[in-house]
């Protein structure tokens, strides 16, 4: 999981969500990711606002998850839960610096691309297919940076 370092720490970000009309919203999120366990384990806390609120607002979704490398598969294995549902992902990391991996959800399979952007910073793009993976269009986009 040392190829994942990077995404310790607390972070704030830029969302833009991509609606199914083409349009926008724009909105802050915010992650604290621990490592836990020697490092095994990332512990990620989630939390998105309403267009507009700041973090001192309260919350509009917040999730929660576990993200860790399963040796014997060689597979980046994420248990994610949101809004009353758990889900469970699988994935890779690509080089250091750079994981993906797929979670089916109820909007779709969702695929969560995560790339180091320089110390302070990472990018997250989660595209979204309804058609088990045929089509994919961008759903989240989130540009964040290190919180002090």
């Amino acid at each position: 999981m040392r190829a994942l370092a990077f995404l310790h720490g607390r972070w704030v970000g830029t969302a833009t969500t991509y609606q199914s009309d083409g349009s926008t919203v724009t909105s802050l999120s915010m992650d604290v990711i621990t490592p836990l366990m020697d490092g095994e384990l990332l512990a990620i806390a989630g939390s998105s606002y309403a267009p507009g609120a700041t973090l001192d607002d309260a919350p509009v979704m917040q999730n929660y998850g576990i993200l860790h490398f399963d040796d014997r598969h060689a597979t980046l294995a994420l248990t994610s839960f949101a809004m009353g549902s758990q889900l469970r992902g699988e994935g890779r990391i690509v080089a250091a610096g750079h994981a993906e991996w797929l979670m089916p959800s109820p909007v779709g399979t969702l695929r969560f691309t995560v790339t180091a952007q320089g110390g302070d910073g990472w990018h997250e793009l989660i595209a979204v297919a309804q058609d088990d993976g045929k089509n994919w269009r961008p759903y989240v986009e989130i540009a964040f940076r290190r919180l002090p």
